[in-house]
């Protein structure tokens, strides 16, 4: 029996020889899978950091969008109320005008009259020196 047991001896020790180099084998690629597996968590980080870093001025862009529509909306306000007052201003510049036209109108008669006052007046003046020279003239005669 010595013989079968160093049979036995000898086909475990090849069976865990076998064994050996199968684990040997399967644990090798085991670590090139866990060295790949960690490439990979790596490269997921990453991405994820860039990804974080996006959201992060999503943010930004998404608070500086509403800051513009705000000013948007302030300036269409600010132009509605500019172009009110622009058309206020208008009208009375209308009415200004047409005042001033009026005034004119009435300035260029005014002077018209003033002239033909000038000339009735002169011619008036005219006719009182003629009397008075005549009325001289008969008290020296009488």
């Amino acid at each position: 029996m010595p013989l079968s047991v160093a049979v036995v001896a000898a086909v475990l020790a090849v069976v865990l020889s076998i064994l050996l180099v199968f684990n040997l084998k399967r644990l090798r690629r085991l670590e090139a899978e866990a060295v790949a597996l960690r490439e990979e968590k790596s490269d997921l980080q990453r991405r994820l950091a860039v990804e974080e870093q996006k959201s992060g001025r999503l943010a930004d862009v998404e608070r500086e969008l509403a800051e513009g529509k705000q000013l948007a909306d302030r300036l269409r306000d600010a132009k509605s109320a500019t172009e009110t007052e622009s058309a206020r201003v208008t009208e009375a510049l209308s009415h200004r005008d047409s005042d001033l036209a009026e005034l004119k109108a009435r300035l260029a008669s005014t002077e018209a009259k003033k002239t033909e006052f000038e000339t009735r007046l002169a011619s008036l003046e005219a006719t009182l020196e003629q009397e008075r020279k005549q009325s001289a003239e008969k008290t020296r005669l009488a």
